[in-house]
């Protein structure tokens, strides 16, 4: 190839590439003007939610962007808060500080999973030959909050035999959380990597009377994913601690850009209700989604017990009665608006 010609190409690479980075940029501000829209939606509990892209990579590990150039995109992207979660190591500590509404954290594991974990003190050094439960029983001195990353890794359907595999180790956690949504390499939706599997996940350890819960996350090691996937947060105040916080307690949902509000006799999402057998139940669940919201599904003990087709309405909002039984059960919401895109709610707890 001549020079002339080799000079052509490389111009014409970085047209395409800036051609690709402007069209990403417009689509994301786009949806970000739908979430803003949605959260208006929402009225008052608007003003107590907070979205937060859990995992994120920056040129301190894999990643492409610096930190701040990540911050900067999340908050175009409509994003509130965003970690810093680098592979092995807390560095981006020394630039977080220095950023708005940013934090550090780690992305770490053992064996073949990955494990995130947010403000560790120290790093957690990652071990080839740990497995899932030695790993994470390590990092539990070091963090407020973990979840296990991506558990079906790239896989949209794994196969039976590596879900069981990954149902079985996940069994062994006790109450836990992990990534319904991410959305590494991905632009317009995550559902697809984690969406179909993780339900059915959630809702097997949920029937093994473990606590689960759900946050989804960019994973983005290029900027253009961040904004794809992330968790909804209701908390006191935007900052890491009351964040944290409320991860800890489970009132949050993983979205690719509908709003969640639910409550059970007026307790939020992860909360435990210890009713008396056959003491009444009201459910009830709010769903914003400016683009209209296609369908909503109320989910106990593995099936669905109610689900509503509006027509592409901006909000509904679904009350379920039921009288408590005495066995232990949970509700959880699942949705997705006029676009495809989910959202999964953290469930609520009734334990007799």
């Amino acid at each position: 190839m001549t020079n002339a010609r080799a000079q052509k190409v490389t111009w014409l690479k970085g047209v395409r590439e800036a051609g690709v980075y402007k069209s990403v940029t417009s689509y994301r501000k786009r949806l970000a003007g739908l979430i803003a829209d949605s959260r208006k939606l929402l009225g008052a509990l608007g003003e107590r939610l907070y979205l937060a892209d859990l995992h994120t990579h920056s040129a301190y590990s894999d990643g492409a962007g610096l930190v701040e150039e990540n911050a900067e995109w999340a908050a175009m992207a409509g994003l509130d808060f965003i970690f810093a979660t680098d592979h092995g190591t807390t560095k981006p500590k020394r630039v977080t500080g220095k950023l708005r509404s940013v934090s550090w954290g780690e992305e770490t594991g053992g064996g073949w999973y990955h494990i995130g974990i947010l403000e560790p003190t120290p790093a957690h050094k990652y071990r080839n030959e740990a497995t899932l439960p030695e790993a994470w029983e390590e990092v539990k001195a070091l963090t407020r909050f973990q979840w296990v990353a991506h558990p079906f890794w790239a896989y949209e359907q794994p196969p039976e035999e590596q879900y069981q595999h990954v149902l079985s180790d996940m069994s062994e956690l006790g109450d836990m959380a992990f990534e319904m949504a991410n959305g590494c390499g991905e632009v317009a939706d995550a559902y697809f990597l984690t969406g179909a599997a993780g339900s059915r996940l959630a809702d097997d350890l949920l029937c093994r009377g473990q606590r689960v819960t759900l946050v989804g996350a960019s994973d983005c090691h290029l900027v253009v994913e961040i904004g794809t996937a992330w968790t909804g947060i209701y908390a006191e105040r935007c900052t890491s601690k009351a964040l944290i916080e409320a991860l800890r307690a489970g009132n949050c949902f993983a979205s690719e850009a509908p709003l969640l509000d639910v409550t059970c006799n007026g307790k939020p999402m992860g909360s435990t209700l210890k009713p008396k057998v056959g003491a009444k139940l009201k459910l009830r669940a709010r769903v914003a989604a400016a683009a209209g919201v296609a369908w909503v599904r109320v989910i106990s003990n593995g099936k669905v017990i109610k689900e509503v087709w509006p027509k592409h309405e901006p909000v509904v909002d679904l009350a379920l009665g039921r009288k408590a039984a005495r066995k232990a059960s949970y509700f959880r919401i699942e949705t997705a608006d006029a676009n495809g895109r989910h959202a999964f709610s953290t469930p609520i707890y009734i334990r007799p």
